[in-house]
């Protein structure tokens, strides 16, 4: 943060793929329109959050009352140590992996 000068910081991955939104009966894109459908490769790096890191200076904290505020950088893990531990299954996912 220092280095850079950022005001907030969080942590995730960079990924290449194309989001969907699910609906009560259906899903749609939430980030392209299907009949201008780019090329995956070529729709530009996304960024997804996994919760591993979220720092922010007190001041701006404490002017936007968000936890993320201001110039706000990235701090870039890799995919397969961005694990997230919302649910019974995904602890459990974790403790198979851990164990092998």
């Amino acid at each position: 943060m220092k280095k850079k000068k950022y005001d907030s910081i969080l942590s995730g991955f960079s990924i290449h793929t194309f989001l969907w939104k699910q609906f009560k009966n259906s899903i749609k894109p939430s980030d392209y329109d299907p009949k201008r459908r780019p090329i995956r490769q070529k729709s530009g790096e996304r960024i997804f959050e996994n919760g591993a890191i979220f720092a922010t200076k007190t001041k701006c904290f404490i002017k936007s009352r968000c936890r993320i505020s201001g110039k706000i950088g990235f701090y870039v893990m890799p995919l397969e140590k961005s694990y997230n531990i919302d649910s019974q299954k995904d602890l459990k996912a974790i403790r198979k992996f851990l164990k092998n």
